[in-house]
């Protein structure tokens, strides 16, 4: 799984009204739909608060909290966070402004979430994959409507390809398969990664 920062803000202490600005700009920017969504988070009271679970629900979330003690729900955003502190606020310090902290933290995201190549989608960033995964959705969709509609006219075996998300494991992208039958006997429709064909 390939992380991105959706939201973020800077504060001198962490409420829930901050923890939620925070939850409202992601949801904002990303416009989550469809559900699947999951937030990790540690048990800080801000988090398990009833103001910010509501808006986890309202927005169709569903929450994963850690044990008392362990960061393993949210171990990957820990990691990042802990990169940023060595990278950009103990490698750059000492500040000067609260308002200093905030423009190298806005650099940071932007240059993380748009410039930074990353290994597990093959040193490409993150906006080229993702653009192109949904572009070669798009496509298979459009095909798969023409096979489709040809399909129920006569009985035929159609195989259809649907990538995995680009931010999915390597053995997500691997492949997984899909299996149903048609509206005709004998017609067979099947989604499988890793190749396209039609007969």
């Amino acid at each position: 799984m390939q992380a991105v920062q959706i939201g973020g803000l800077l504060s001198t202490s962490m409420t829930t009204g901050f923890v939620l600005d925070a939850l409202n700009q992601a949801i904002c920017q990303r416009c989550p739909t469809g559900g699947g969504l999951i937030h990790h988070s540690d048990r800080g009271s801000q988090y398990l608060s009833i103001r910010y679970t509501e808006r986890l629900a309202d927005a169709g979330i569903d929450t994963s909290v850690g044990s008392v003690g362990d960061s393993y729900d949210n171990a990957m955003a820990e990691s990042i966070i802990g990169l940023f502190k060595t990278e950009v606020i103990n490698f750059l310090g000492p500040w000067k402004s609260m308002a200093q902290v905030e423009w190298e933290t806005l650099h940071r995201v932007s240059w993380y979430n748009n410039e930074r190549l990353h290994s597990a989608i093959r040193h490409r960033p993150p906006p080229e994959v993702e653009e192109a995964f949904y572009e070669q959705m798009n496509t298979l969709e459009n095909a798969a409507q023409v096979l489709n509609k040809k399909a129920s006219r006569k009985p035929r075996a159609v195989q259809i390809s649907y990538p995995s998300h680009p931010f999915g494991s390597e053995n997500e992208q691997e492949g997984r398969s899909i299996q149903g039958r048609g509206r005709h006997a004998g017609e067979r429709i099947q989604a499988q990664d890793a190749q396209t064909v039609f007969g």
